[in-house]
């Protein structure tokens, strides 16, 4: 079963239908909505147990007459396809069990009717099941099981006479028709073989007459089959029709049974009513009979008697009220003068009171324009030192940050030129690299252009060798001599030589060595003017940060001195209010407690936020 089965989606439609859960729906309604949403999730059998639940449910509040009509529908199988033929196919086992009965039935889904079976009498409670485990079973209220089974047992005993009766024809006319379909099949089949075996008697053999006589019997059964299918059909159809009406014929005997007793009920409802009203004004005309012409009299003398009794008490009662009014009158003036007695004494000592109070407020107003200048003073006292406080702080501040930057500054520094002393060994390095290279390529050169010299720039640079070569050689026959040893021209000259490729290469080098160095120097020049570039921006930057920060200081500083000025008048304007209100309250009441005002304390002066 699906998840929001079953209790979900009956609470579910009837959120939809029912929100305030007052009762107020059709349960037509709700077990329509149920089939409908069981043709996309849930299977119809998982549906209809949704609409019991719904109907059973311990909130809901039309249990027993939504349980007593659904019934009615499940007796009543021409009424339940408008909501089933469409959603249900399958075969229902409904099983309504109590303490001494059983009840087992069955209903479908055949083409456009529901077939219905019914066994037994109504009990207590009704289950839905089916080939599964899964059940359902809702129970029904006593007062409606007479009210169920009196409609059940009409409608059985009506289905019961008109089914019987109708099955019986119905077998019997289907019995004679295919009685004659077979004889006038048989009869055709024969009429067939004769005249097939007298047109083809010599033209083939027995083999081959039998398989004609074969398929002549086959062609004359399948139209056999379609005539006796369609008669099927239409006896099906009409035994459908005859069950219809039987049912319809029930349906109204049953309305008509209730119409019958309401009416009853309703016209004995009337009777009464009238005989009551009959009876209460022959009871009122029997009393006026009794009456007599005495009875009259006396009663019109006693109205007289009673009115001048009235009379007489009346002016009683006026003679009393005016005795009481003027003994009332002497006692209210005697309470008047009394009372401005009173008065006057009050209004000499509220005078007296009200003198002595204007002597303590000259005396206390003194005393507060005294407390009042004592407390201006120290809240100008801690305005200063909150002035010198933030001054320090901000003095602090700065130099911190000042030191701050300046290390950061010298730290930056020294990774750059740290940077850029790397930068330059690497360059060094690398063009050593490159003189030793150019150095090996020209000593190279060198020996290639004295072997084999063809371009000009070989030529001139073994000329150039040759001649080095000559001026070495008088050099390497002299230290030779002097070292007392014995050399061949030939190789001194080859000393000669190798000492000129020497010289040669020492000068390209000396050369290139030169052009580094001067390299170098534009290098370290070059950084040095980067350097002060840099760093005239960024003094730049700090110039211009340092001259918001002081904005920013300064409209901090004159808003702090406007807070001040403010609490100071709020605070003459708290001070006067408070004075007034216990000057006034002393007046009235008579006290002689005055506003003291607390010692200022850090909390009473505006800060610097």
């Amino acid at each position: 079963m699906k998840e929001y089965c079953g209790r979900d989606l009956s609470r579910m439609v009837a959120n939809v239908y029912d929100p305030n859960h007052r009762g107020n729906i059709d349960w037509r309604e709700i077990m329509f909505q149920c089939f409908v949403l069981s043709n996309f999730d849930l299977s119809p059998r998982e549906a209809l147990i949704s609409a019991f639940d719904f109907f059973t449910d311990s909130s809901s509040t039309v249990k027993g007459e939504a349980i007593q009509n659904i019934l009615l529908y499940l007796l009543s199988p021409e009424t339940l396809p408008e909501f089933l033929d469409k959603f249900y196919e399958k075969w229902v086992n409904i099983r309504l069990e109590g303490t001494t009965c059983r009840f087992e039935g069955n209903f479908r889904v055949i083409d456009e009717r529901i077939s219905f079976r019914l066994y037994s009498e109504i009990v207590k409670s009704i289950v839905v099941e089916s080939e599964s485990y899964e059940a359902f079973e809702c129970q029904f209220y006593p007062s409606y099981l007479w009210q169920i089974q009196e409609c059940r047992r009409h409608i059985r005993q009506c289905l019961e006479r008109a089914t019987i009766t109708a099955k019986k024809s119905a077998i019997i006319k289907w019995q004679e028709e295919s009685n004659r379909r077979q004889k006038a099949h048989e009869t055709f089949s024969r009429i067939a073989f004769r005249l097939y075996r007298r047109m083809n008697q010599k033209s083939f053999d027995l083999w081959k007459r039998h398989t004609m006589f074969c398929l002549a019997a086959v062609e004359i059964q399948r139209s056999l089959r379609g005539f006796l299918a369609r008669k099927a059909c239409q006896a099906k159809l009409a035994e459908e029709r005859s069950s219809i009406l039987i049912q319809s014929v029930a349906r109204r005997w049953l309305v008509h049974s209730r119409y019958k007793w309401l009416q009853t009920i309703r016209d004995e409802a009337a009777y009464r009513i009238q005989t009551c009203c009959r009876w209460h004004q022959e009871q009122i005309i029997q009393k006026k009979r009794l009456e007599t012409a005495l009875d009259v009299e006396r009663r019109r003398q006693m109205k007289l008697e009673q009115k001048a009794n009235e009379m007489m008490v009346n002016r009683g009662f006026t003679r009393l009220q005016r005795v009481f009014r003027s003994n009332l009158m002497r006692k209210e003036i005697r309470k008047s003068v009394a009372k401005r007695q009173r008065e006057i004494k009050v209004l000499n000592e509220m005078n007296l009171r009200q003198a002595l109070l204007q002597q303590e407020k000259e005396i206390h107003e003194r005393q507060a324009c005294a407390f009042r200048e004592r407390r201006l003073a120290q809240i100008e006292i801690a305005e200063k030192q909150l002035e010198r406080n933030f001054i320090q702080k901000k003095t602090l501040q700065k130099r911190r940050f000042t030191e701050k930057i300046e290390s950061i500054e010298k730290r930056e520094q020294n990774e750059q030129n740290r940077k850029d002393q790397n930068v330059l060994e690497t360059l060094k390095e690398n063009w050593e690299k490159d003189i030793a290279k150019q150095c090996t390529s020209l000593q190279k050169l060198c020996s290639d252009s004295l072997r084999n010299a063809e371009t000009a720039s070989e030529k001139e640079l073994k000329k150039k060798i040759l001649s080095l070569s000559k001026k070495k050689l008088k050099g390497v026959l002299k230290f030779a001599d002097s070292q007392n040893r014995k050399m061949e021209l030939k190789e001194a000259n080859d000393i000669a030589l190798k000492l000129a490729i020497d010289d040669c290469v020492s000068a390209k080098k000396a050369e290139l060595q030169n052009l580094i160095m001067k390299a170098v120097a534009d290098t370290k020049q070059t950084q040095s003017i980067l350097r002060e570039q840099k760093n005239k921006e960024i003094k730049q930057h700090k110039l211009e940060n340092a001259k918001k920060i002081l904005h920013s200081a300064l409209l901090r500083y004159m808003a702090r001195r406007k807070v001040q000025a403010i609490a100071k008048v709020s605070f003459e304007k708290i001070y006067n209010e408070k004075y007034e209100a216990f000057y006034y309250r002393n007046k009235r009441t008579g006290e002689v407690s005055w506003y003291k005002p607390k010692i200022l304390g850090s909390g009473d002066v505006p800060n610097s936020t």
